[in-house]
């Protein structure tokens, strides 16, 4: 079913890492446009850049509570050498990323939402 998986989610895993991550996705890289890897405690800036290379059709990436994301830059980076890569959508509340760092990936690349804060009225829920 590896060609026709659309979205994948593999949260709350100790297990999910950068390098395990960089084995398995290109694999999906033609179909996968939705990746969920909330409170995955492997996920770091490296492996938010790797996803960014391996996975030019992301359109939907959810890294709630990844707190050792601290930018969007590095896989706003590896897309922008893709010419393929369209709007990316980052839920990315409970992460590392600050407010001053979103806003300077956003100032830098286009192409990107990302809600760090829900505001309380349901908007870091996307279906």
């Amino acid at each position: 079913t590896e060609g026709h998986l659309r979205g994948l989610g593999v949260g709350f895993s100790p297990y999910i890492s950068g390098p395990g991550l960089s084995l398995i996705l290109p694999r999906l890289a033609s179909t996968l446009d939705r990746l969920a890897v909330p409170f995955c405690p492997g996920m770091d800036d490296a492996a938010a850049a790797a996803l960014g290379s391996k996975l030019p059709n992301l359109a939907v990436l959810d890294i709630r509570g990844c707190n050792k994301v601290y930018s969007l830059s590095g896989i706003m980076d590896q897309r922008s050498e893709g010419a393929t890569a369209g709007h990316l959508f980052v839920l990315a509340r409970y992460s590392g990323i600050s407010n001053n760092s979103l806003e300077e990936t956003m100032r830098l690349y286009d192409g990107l939402s990302c809600i760090l804060d829900g505001g309380g009225v349901g908007e870091g829920i996307r279906r």
